[in-house]
Parts: structure tokens; C-alpha cells; sequence
């Protein structure tokens, strides 16, 4: 099982190599969780957390950011310091072909859009809405907007030579029309 792959990297030198690639080629931060300690304890980890120790180490190994292939990156709560931390995790992660964001608060855009031109994306997928909203309890503030108009991800499309898919919404999964519908050049337009 996947969470049995940590393990493997203190079996021996040979073994580390290989678990440290496929445990660091697929890497998903956000979500708050509960776990018990050694002693049995519950201990809640928030994802921010873990997202500012996964920022620290990206930025000061650059090796294992360079194994980084795919990010699956959201909050609980959209917050201008996660969001940040996020855009710096994707500049980090070179080598990254897929992201799926859940979220970004709209003072990083321009800081997110300059990251993803530097990626040689195959999939991206922008959720507008937290993380908190496909959970239990959904504020109105969690349920998002798109993060880029239709013309601005447009524009970003030559960025990503080898783009095969792409999908943007609001976050509302109620919301068929997350976008306006296309009909015509003007359309657009920002």
C-alpha cells in the first residue's frame, strides 16, 4: 500500500533512490487530518502546516523538487499566506506536468499565472472553490470564483506545448455554467 512507501526509504541506500522518486512523484497537500501518535494519541496536522514544511523542502533540496510530477494543492480556507505558498511550490517544482489547484486567493493570481507560463504542463485543473467545500460544512466564502477568465487561460495555452487536457470552474460542481458559454469571437473578451 502507498502509505507503506516512506518505509522503504530506510530499508537501505539502493531502496531509498527508488522510494524516495515514487513517493515524492505524486504529492497532494491541503487537507487538515487527525492522526494518532506512537502513543495512540489523536494529534491534528493542518494542511497549511504540511504545506509549509513540503514549501521548505522543495526550496532547499532541489533534487527532490525535481522529482515532483504531479501537485494536487488546496486549503481549507482560501488565504493569501497558503496561496503564496503554493505558487512558490509550483515555481519550486520544475519538473511538475500536472496540477490540480482547489482554491487561490486573488491577491497570488498574477504570482500563480507567472508560475504556471514557467511549467511544461500536460493537465491542469483550477478549482475556484476551497477544499472546505466538498467537505461537510460549506461557507459562502469557500465557494469560490474561476481564478482566470477565459481569455487569460487563452493566452496562457501557448505556455503549454504539450497541454493535453485542461479544466477551469468555479468549484461549483452544481454550477453546469461556470463559464459563459462560447458562441462567438467577442465572447472571449475579459
Amino acid at each position: 500500500p502507498e502509505s507503506r512507501i516512506p518505509l522503504l526509504l530506510l530499508v537501505c541506500r539502493k531502496w531509498h533512490g527508488v522510494a524516495e522518486r515514487i513517493l515524492y512523484s505524486s504529492v497532494s497537500i491541503g487537507s487538515d487530518r487527525a492522526v494518532k501518535d506512537k502513543n495512540g494519541e489523536r494529534r491534528d496536522i493542518l494542511g497549511k502546516d504540511v504545506c509549509r514544511q513540503f514549501l521548505s523542502t522543495v526550496e532547499n533540496n532541489p533534487r527532490i523538487a525535481s522529482l515532483v510530477r504531479e501537485l494536487r494543492l488546496g486549503c481549507e480556507r482560501i488565504q493569501p499566506e497558503e496561496s503564496g505558498m503554493h505558487v512558490r511550490i509550483i515555481r519550486a517544482c520544475t519538473n511538475v506536468e500536472r496540477i490540480k489547484l482547489h482554491g487561490c486567493d486573488a491577491t497570488v493570481l498574477d504570482d500563480l499565472k507567472a508560475a504556471l507560463t514557467k511549467c511544461n504542463l500536460i493537465s491542469l485543473d483550477l478549482l475556484g472553490a476551497s477544499l472546505r467545500y466538498y467537505g461537510t460544512f460549506a461557507f459562502s466564502d469557500d465557494l469560490g470564483r474561476p481564478m482566470f477568465s477565459i481569455s487569460e487561460l487563452l493566452a496562457l495555452l501557448p505556455s503549454w506545448p504539450r497541454l493535453q487536457a485542461i479544466s477551469a470552474s468555479s468549484g461549483d460542481a452544481r454550477d453546469v455554467d461556470g463559464y459563459v458559454h462560447i458562441e462567438q469571437e467577442s465572447d472571449l473578451e475579459a
